[in-house]
């Protein structure tokens, strides 16, 4: 039998949070830490086309460690993880669904250490076989004044005078992470 087509959701990318008011230029961070639950918009089972199998998909629940790792939760129920700490989701635009075009929808929850952080809702997901989804892009945009939110984004090599950013970091407010250096910058 076959796999069924898959894509690859990513949260590497995201360091830390960082408390945006303070002044100190050593400024301590908060490992992003909390819990994934990604939940299909499909209202019932679907069928395999080549097989005629009926799909059923249940929630997806996966803990996010401190380096960016999805785990999977201590319940028995272990959803399929790479050996890069990718979580892999069946695609929604498979041709070899029966039903296509639906979407997953995630949810990420702080761990209860992280009390300033705010859970959030990213309503879609979805994807052609193959392609990779990188959640550090779903992450809240909009500052709150006095609390946890500056994102630090971990990057292999950075240029200050070619700056190329991540996806989803915000200007004037977050920091990047030249792990070659140990240097964070922002603009």
């Amino acid at each position: 039998m076959t796999a069924l087509d898959a894509i690859t959701v990513d949260a590497h990318g995201i360091v830390a949070l960082a408390n945006s008011v303070s002044s100190d230029p050593d400024l301590a961070t908060t490992p992003l830490i909390g819990t994934w639950v990604f939940t299909s918009t499909l209202s019932g089972p679907t069928t395999r086309v080549s097989t005629q199998d009926i799909v059923s998909l249940a929630p997806v629940t996966c803990a996010m460690d401190s380096f960016g790792n999805l785990r999977p939760p201590q319940d028995g129920q272990a959803p399929p993880i790479d050996a890069n700490g990718n979580l892999l989701l069946l695609c929604p635009q498979s041709t070899d669904l029966l039903d296509q075009g639906w979407t997953w929808s995630a949810q990420f929850t702080p761990d209860p250490s992280l009390s300033t952080i705010a859970g959030f809702s990213m309503l879609k997901i979805t994807g052609q076989p193959g392609d990779t989804i990188v959640l550090t892009t779903a992450f809240p945009t909009t500052p709150t004044v006095q609390t946890t939110q500056v994102l630090v984004y971990e990057v292999s090599s950075f240029d200050p005078d070619n700056p190329v950013v991540p996806a989803g970091f915000r200007d004037g407010i977050d920091w990047i992470l030249d792990t070659s250096t140990m240097t964070l910058y922002t603009d």
